[in-house]
């Protein structure tokens, strides 16, 4: 098999024998044209299938199994010789290194200056959505390449950390680039991986913005890790993983239901699950469907809740999950400082999206609308009667105050998935309180920004009759300081803390009008 190349001779990549198949890659990969030459060696015998004939037997496999095998098979081979052929052409700028477990090869938003080989060991990948969920990727192969966003110059667009010790080797954009210019094979089969990644980071943050996929543990440790330039501490959620209990559902089946006593944490490992409620008034909304890297049932814990708030079932032919009872779980917690907190930022993800997901429920039926903003104009001003309740659905929010100098003062920004606003809604749970004051002026810093706008009336109706948007209302609100932070969920305010925005009582110290009560 042989590649062409604009810069001297054509270089063979592969040699093939009796068994070995071929052809099938770039009809897999959607290709319109071959990027290869395959050259007879000795006399042959070759069997051939239509590529339309080949592409419907793939496609009649409903279990998925044959295409995958199919795809991995060619993978693994594009792999290889993309090794050999990059070796050869970069030998000089090879850099092998060893990375230990736990440590980050590069984050999310780093300077894309390299591409990466896996030689040995396990990396896993994940990503933060522009939503706020951290969201795995799933491992990379031995012998895969990683790294491709270096090529489109500017950064990396996902967190690649090591899950024991391995080898990787890097060769410098700069050392590469001319093999890539002058390799039509080089940049298709670039490209297509390039493409491939684009669509899962697009396929992950559409299923986060649709409640199809919450922040995940690993790759929340690797958001804290990399806050601090620490390792990963892999080592204590591996841990986690291996004490809990294996068991499997059917599709259908109940594993819990809303008002059952809570007990276990779960993991899934394959399949999906459905997570729905039944509202005061009788409705059943369905909250969030998971899938594998997902967990839940830990919120309970951290609220101190007595009974659960939804009901899960099975929405797979089979689902493969994991379990641990709450005392080991709050051991392994304690046990790890990180694990905690990258628990502890995950609930506070899913308080977020969850609300997004009832917030969203609620503007669908009349209660709620959509506000489009250009940059520069504000939801709110400092000084106006809060009536109203925001969540960001795209773009970005600067809350900023009024210095007793008569300047603004930028304080804190939100965007996509979060929320504001709720000054004047947290005194309980009273329908017909007064309003408050906005402490802060709300401005849109991107044009095009679209909120969900809430009344403040209708957000307390929600809270009254829906357990699961008081719980999420009450955590936000906990994880901003507006309330505090006692583990019996109540509704009562914390006076001195409550505000539209946290960093009021960070660096910056507004004047105490700022902050005090009526």
């Amino acid at each position: 098999v042989q590649v062409q190349s604009r810069l001297g001779p054509a270089q063979e990549v592969a040699r093939l024998g009796p068994g070995d198949f071929f052809g099938e890659t770039g009809i897999l990969e959607k290709r319109s044209e071959r990027s290869s030459s395959v050259l007879c060696t000795t006399p042959v015998e070759v069997l051939f299938m239509d590529g339309d004939e080949f592409t419907a037997l793939v496609s009649s496999d409903r279990s998925g199994v044959l295409a995958r095998g199919m795809e991995a098979r060619a993978e693994k081979r594009q792999n290889a010789r993309m090794s050999k052929l990059l070796s050869a052409l970069a030998a000089n700028a090879q850099n092998v290194r060893r990375v230990r477990a736990g440590a980050t090869v590069y984050a999310q938003g780093d300077a894309a200056d390299e591409i990466f080989q896996l030689i040995d060991g396990k990396l896993t990948q994940s990503f933060t959505t522009d939503t706020g969920e951290a969201v795995g990727l799933g491992k990379i192969e031995r012998g895969s390449f990683f790294g491709y966003d270096a090529l489109l110059g500017g950064v990396h667009d996902t967190t690649v950390v090591a899950e024991t010790d391995a080898t990787i080797s890097s060769l410098p954009l700069a050392s590469i680039r001319p093999a890539l210019e002058g390799s039509d094979w080089l940049q298709s089969a670039v490209r297509v991986r390039t493409d491939r990644m684009h669509t899962a980071l697009l396929s992950a943050g559409q299923r986060a913005a649709t409640g199809h996929a919450e922040s995940q543990i690993l790759a929340t440790m690797a958001k804290v890790a990399a806050r601090s330039s620490v390792a990963v501490d892999t080592a204590a959620w591996e841990g986690v993983v291996r004490s809990m209990e294996p068991f499997e559902l059917q599709q259908g089946e109940v594993l819990f239901k809303q008002g059952d006593t809570p007990t276990h944490v779960y993991l899934i490992e394959d399949g999906a699950v459905k997570l729905q409620y039944r509202t005061e008034s009788g409705l059943h909304n369905v909250l969030a469907e998971l899938g594998p890297g997902d967990h839940f049932g830990e919120t309970a814990f951290i609220d101190g809740r007595s009974t659960r708030n939804t009901t899960v079932s099975c929405n797979a032919p089979l689902c493969r999950l994991r379990r641990l009872d709450r005392a080991s779980w709050e051991h392994a917690l304690a046990s790890s400082p990180q694990l905690n907190e990258a628990v502890l930022e995950a609930a506070a993800s899913r308080s977020r999206s969850r609300l997004r997901t009832i917030i969203e429920l609620a503007a669908h039926n009349g209660l709620a609308e959509t506000v489009c903003l250009q940059k520069g104009e504000t939801a709110f001003k400092q000084g106006e009667e809060a009536t109203s309740f925001f969540v960001v659905k795209s773009g970005s929010v600067q809350m900023s105050y009024v210095s007793p100098e008569g300047g603004s003062v930028p304080t804190k920004t939100y965007r996509a998935g979060e929320c504001f606003g709720a000054s004047g809604v947290l005194g309980g749970l009273q329908v017909d309180s007064p309003a408050g004051v906005r402490r802060n002026t709300a401005t849109a810093m991107e044009d095009g920004t679209k909120l969900f706008k809430l009344p403040h009336r209708h957000l307390l109706i929600l809270m009254r009759d829906d357990i699961n948007a008081q719980s999420s209302v009450t955590n936000v609100s906990k994880q901003r300081n507006l309330m505090p932070r006692s583990g019996d969920a109540s509704m009562e305010v914390n006076k001195k803390h409550l505000r539209d925005e946290e960093a009021f009582m960070m660096k910056r110290h507004p004047p105490r009008a700022a902050i005090d009560e009526d």
